[in-house]
């Protein structure tokens, strides 16, 4: 409701963007003033890249994330990435009210049925690298073999 009364965004926008703030106002207030939908959207393509497959596609989308050398950002990222492999284990067990990403809910659905995935063994890793990325690591490289792992987490279903 707060989202909806301070910003110009949809109801399924402002769901987004209340996932990313966990519930905390201000954190929403700081959120609201990135552009968090770009970002959503180039994680999205960094996982499009990753079902691929395809290692320079993969190292393109990740560059797009990393290049701004800001850990916050790349962190929020992963945090995007977590909402929908969440998004897509309630969508396989049939709990689409409970969807953050409701704008997305076809792309959530064509993923879910073109790959199976670990989304327990992926969110953990991921929130893994985010405590990692607190500490004095570089991040660009962290987040390049953590993908490159989460890309044997995820196989097409024929496989």
């Amino acid at each position: 409701n707060y989202i909806l009364k301070v910003s110009n965004y949809s109801e399924s926008e402002a769901l987004f963007y209340a996932g990313l703030s966990e519930g905390s106002i201000s954190k929403c207030d700081e959120i609201l003033k990135e552009d968090y939908l770009s970002l959503r959207e180039n994680v999205i393509d960094l996982l499009r890249a990753v079902v691929s497959g395809k290692k320079m596609m993969i190292t393109s989308e990740l560059r797009k994330i990393t290049g701004v050398k800001d850990k916050e950002k790349v962190k929020q990222a992963l945090k995007i990435l977590n909402i929908w492999l969440r998004d897509a284990f309630y969508f396989e067990n049939g709990l689409e009210e409970k969807i953050i990403n409701k704008d997305k809910i076809e792309n959530i659905g064509k993923f879910c049925k073109a790959f199976k995935f670990d989304s327990y063994k992926i969110i953990t890793s991921s929130e893994d690298l985010i405590k990692e990325i607190d500490g004095n690591q570089s991040t660009e490289l962290l987040l390049f073999k953590k993908v490159f792992e989460i890309t044997d987490l995820i196989k097409p279903h024929s496989a």
